[in-house]
Order: structure tokens, then C-alpha cells, then sequence
């Protein structure tokens, strides 16, 4: 009788074992949507769905930069910017009184702009979050979960330095990124609209 309970045991545990190692394949955020080879660039959780930038290759040499929103183990939506293709990622920060700045990166399907922010420092309405503009109308603005397991709501500071740092006031100029695949680009990104009447006047 004891025997059989060990063999039991030891099929039930290598059945979990299993169905642990499938699960991380599909279903496990820790990383988001970034596969084991990539590094998180930036990660959080959006209500149901994950958004995720994530980068293949070391700091500084960095041959593939990827964009991938949806459920957990469902990709609903990918941009792909690789040193053997055209696409491309770009990054502004701009002041959000009172002493606050919106770090911003994004990239573009004709009209419509898919872009990431992490606001720092002051009154930020929001952290980390995930806008889509089309022209001057925003489709979607929503803030990543508060301290959800694994996320990461904040762009990685080996790909990119924004400058102005937490509690320095706002913005400065001096944005470095260490990708060509991520361009530095003046825009206004409809930030009175994300962030109120107090944001806006991008650095470059």
C-alpha cells in the first residue's frame, strides 16, 4: 500500500511538473511577452492584457527591438525593429508640471501611434501606460496595474537615458539611446490630453 502511494505521488508530481513547464512557455508574465533570449525593455500588465518591449542582443549592440501587446500567451499585436529592416522606435521626454516629466517612446502604423509612457517625479497622474493616438484622437489611454507580480513599468536605462531624473523638476536634453533601432524625435504626443492641461512641451 505504500509503495503504491509513492508511485502515485511521484506520477502526480511529475504531471505538475509538466503542466508547470507548459504553463511557462504560454501563461508565465514574469518576463511578459519577452522570450527567454530577450531582455524586458518595458512590461506591465494593461487590465487583462500584457504590453511588452523587449530587446534580443547585449546592452549597446542591440539587433532586434520588439513591441508585442495581448493576452497572456496570445499576441494580438507586434512591431519589429531589426538592423536589417526600415522599422523603427522613438523616444521624446517632455515636463509635466508640477515637477514631473513623461518619458516616451513609441512607433507608428500610418495614422496610428502606439505609445509607451512612464511619468516620474511631482503629481503624476499615472506611472507606467499605454496610449494609442490616431491623429489628435486618443483611441486608448490606460495605466499599467499597480505593483502586479513581475511587471516592469519603466523603460530599461541601458537602452535608453532620458536625462531629467525622479524629483528633478522636468526635462533636459540630454536623451541618449544606445540603439540605432530607437531614434530620439521631438513630437507633442497629445500629452495635455493623457496627462492634463500641465503636461506638454517635449525636450528634444
Amino acid at each position: 500500500m505504500h509503495s503504491n502511494s509513492l508511485l502515485t505521488g511521484t506520477a502526480l508530481f511529475a504531471l505538475l511538473s509538466i503542466s508547470s513547464a507548459a504553463f511557462g512557455q504560454t501563461g508565465n508574465t514574469s518576463k511578459g511577452h519577452c522570450h527567454p533570449e530577450e531582455r524586458v525593455q518595458f512590461s506591465c500588465r494593461i487590465k487583462t492584457k500584457i504590453v511588452s518591449l523587449c530587446a534580443a542582443g547585449e546592452p549597446g549592440a542591440i539587433t532586434s527591438l520588439v513591441y508585442r501587446y495581448g493576452l497572456p500567451g496570445k499576441i494580438e499585436n507586434e512591431f519589429v525593429a531589426r538592423t536589417d529592416n526600415s522599422n523603427r522606435f522613438f523616444a521624446t521626454v517632455s515636463p509635466a508640471s508640477p515637477g514631473a516629466s513623461v518619458k516616451q517612446l513609441w512607433f507608428d502604423r500610418g495614422r496610428v501611434r502606439y505609445l509607451l509612457t512612464e511619468c516620474v517625479g511631482g503629481n503624476c497622474r499615472q506611472g507606467g501606460g499605454l496610449a494609442v493616438l490616431d491623429g489628435d484622437r486618443v483611441v486608448m489611454n490606460a495605466s499599467c496595474a499597480q505593483s502586479a507580480e513581475g511587471d516592469q513599468a519603466w523603460f530599461a536605462r541601458d537602452l535608453i537615458s532620458f536625462g531629467a531624473e525622479e524629483g528633478s523638476g522636468g526635462a533636459d536634453n540630454n536623451i541618449r539611446s544606445t540603439s540605432e533601432l530607437l531614434k530620439i524625435e521631438d513630437a507633442d504626443n497629445n500629452l495635455e490630453a493623457l496627462f492634463g492641461r500641465s503636461a506638454g512641451g517635449s525636450t528634444k
